[in-house]
């Protein structure tokens, strides 16, 4: 009877683990054989890899990559680049040889950017483009490109543009016997070829000089001159793009004409008298020399013509007598020298 409650315990546990333990159905025996309808296929005959299902596309086993679409090309250079300057502006022109370009760029040498953009030409053919707004005395050295989405054409051909040079000032002229000596000046940035001395009532330029390589100071020689010269001069740079405006104006002249025709007319015993032809247009006076010394001065003579004058000496004198022409540029040439004497005492 002392086992009684044990037998109890252990029936209740059991009775609890039967609940819970899952139900297992009894095994089927496999079949011996497939369906008879179904033929089976012989085990080592394999299935043709390249035979397609009816109504699928086979796939491909390594598919090339997606072709990247064409990058579109480059324009073609521009040909035939060309300046034109002027006072404040410089006129470009080239020959677009290109159908696929969105525009056109200058490049100027020594600036990294571009200076000036050009929309596209819608074909080929000449174009231009005119920049303005420049001072006097620019001058730098060109190319131009076409571009696109690819990126530039080469660069065509290099040009040097510029604008007129600019004023030069301060002119002022020396003169010395038959050459006038000019000295002017030229702005801190210049651009000239050269210089060109313009006479007044002279169309032509009466000089030509090259470019002041410097600063400061420019001096030209125009020598070569006739006597009796007065005139106005002024100064004018010039390069491809024309001249300068003109410099102020100097007047300057040549030595006067030298007297000829120089001769004794009377003598006394302490004077002698002579005259000569005054060839002067633009004298300050007249030198008189006695034996080579310079003896007397007299004024300017009106126009031409004869002059006279007259010697105070002792009496059986024998002197050499000769006249020069002068004015600030320096004298004349000299007159015949002309010996004269007073009467003996």
């Amino acid at each position: 009877m002392k086992y009684r409650p044990l037998l109890v315990s252990l029936s209740l546990i059991i009775a609890i683990l039967g609940c819970n333990l899952p139900s297992f159905a009894p095994a089927t025996a496999a079949p011996d054989s497939f369906p008879t309808d179904t033929p089976a296929l012989p085990v080592d005959t394999p299935l043709p890899s390249d035979t397609a299902l009816p109504g699928v596309t086979p796939l491909e086993t390594n598919p090339p990559p997606p072709a990247d679409p064409p990058l579109p090309a480059a324009p073609s250079k521009p040909k035939n680049f060309n300046t034109d300057g002027s006072a404040t502006a410089i006129a470009f022109t080239w020959n677009d040889d290109s159908t696929n370009e969105n525009g056109f760029r200058i490049y100027q040498e020594g600036v990294t950017a571009p200076v000036i953009s050009v929309d596209a030409h819608a074909a080929t053919g000449g174009m231009s483009y005119n920049w303005t707004g420049l001072a006097c005395g620019f001058k730098s050295t060109f190319t131009i490109r076409a571009y696109n989405d690819a990126g530039e054409s080469a660069a065509s051909n290099s040009e040097k543009g510029v604008t007129i040079p600019c004023q030069p000032g301060n002119l002022i002229a020396y003169a010395s016997g038959n050459t006038i000596s000019f000295n002017w000046s030229v702005a801190t940035i210049h651009n000239e070829d050269g210089f060109r001395i313009y006479q007044q009532g002279v169309t032509a330029a009466v000089g030509t000089r090259g470019p002041n390589l410097g600063s400061g100071g420019t001096n030209f020689d125009l020598s070569g001159l006739p006597c009796n010269l007065v005139a106005t001069y002024s100064v004018r740079a010039f390069n491809d793009a024309g001249e300068s405006p003109a410099s102020n104006l100097v007047q300057s002249e040549s030595v006067p004409c030298g007297p000829t025709n120089l001769q004794l007319t009377s003598a006394t015993d302490i004077v002698v008298e002579y005259s000569w032809s005054d060839n002067a247009t633009s004298e300050t006076g007249f030198h008189i020399y006695q034996d080579d010394v310079l003896y007397a001065t007299l004024p300017a003579h009106p126009g031409t013509g004869t002059m006279s004058s007259a010697s105070v000496d002792i009496c059986g004198r024998n002197h050499v007598y000769s006249v020069r022409a002068f004015n600030y540029a320096g004298e004349s040439v000299t007159s015949e020298h002309v010996g004269m004497s007073t009467l003996p005492c």
